[in-house]
């Protein structure tokens, strides 16, 4: 049994604009529908928790409901300050028999269904996995616009989501950070903060979170390439 939280609360600053970046219409669809899709269609899914801006969630559950053509439960709640208080949200309303929890950002809505297939079953198999790609740029450690080192490209990957874990692990490791007072800026920095293993799987290139208004318009070329023309 599994069950997803689809991160969509973020403000998406320097995308611009006054809607959520994850409520955003891309191709005429809000940018969250795109996962929601290969989520729903996940083995032994327990539901969906869609995590949004507070004061969109009853028109983000009206506009789930009406679209909705699956039987699976999708949950809208709302997030909090940080991506880690989101989730944190999220984790409370699933219920403690459900052993694993699959987090997914909505900003990267062309994530496979073969991909969040694989990292759910290697969390299933060590505990804990994440998408990741290897970088394929020389990446520097800088300081004060200062390089202090050069890191080992060939040891060096580039984190993605899914990213999944034991609920137990999520819980205990968010509860401890929590207490002492530390945000992480994704659950695989969380598990490895608090010693948890963390195993990759290969991610996907088109596997791209829209960040800035050029990889928006990436975004849109993407879409329009993959739909059907006349």
């Amino acid at each position: 049994m599994l069950a997803a939280i689809l991160a969509a609360a973020g403000r998406g600053s320097r995308l611009g604009g006054e809607v959520a970046k994850g409520l955003r219409e891309l191709a005429g669809r809000p940018l969250y529908a795109y996962s929601l899709e290969p989520l729903c269609a996940l083995p032994q899914l327990a539901g969906v928790w869609l995590v949004v801006p507070q004061a969109t969630v009853d028109q983000v559950a009206c506009a789930v409901q009406a679209a909705r053509s699956t039987g699976v439960q999708v949950h809208v709640v709302a997030g909090g300050e940080e991506r880690q208080d989101s989730v944190a949200l999220a984790l409370r309303e699933i219920p403690p028999s459900v052993p694993l929890v699959l987090v997914h950002d909505a900003a990267r809505p062309f994530a496979s269904a073969q991909l969040f297939q694989s990292c759910a079953a290697a969390a299933r198999a060590h505990g804990a996995a994440i998408a990741a790609v290897p970088a394929t740029d020389t990446v520097k450690w800088v300081e004060d616009h200062v390089v202090v080192r050069t890191l080992d490209r060939t040891r060096t990957w580039l984190a993605q989501t899914p990213q999944v874990a034991r609920a137990d692990w999520l819980r205990d490791a968010i509860a401890r950070a929590q207490e002492l007072r530390l945000s992480f800026t994704d659950e695989a920095s969380l598990l490895e903060y608090f010693g948890y293993r963390v195993h990759v799987v290969r991610g996907e290139e088109r596997n791209r979170k829209l960040t800035t208004p050029e990889d928006w318009a990436w975004a849109e070329w993407a879409v329009n390439q993959t739909q059907p023309h006349p």
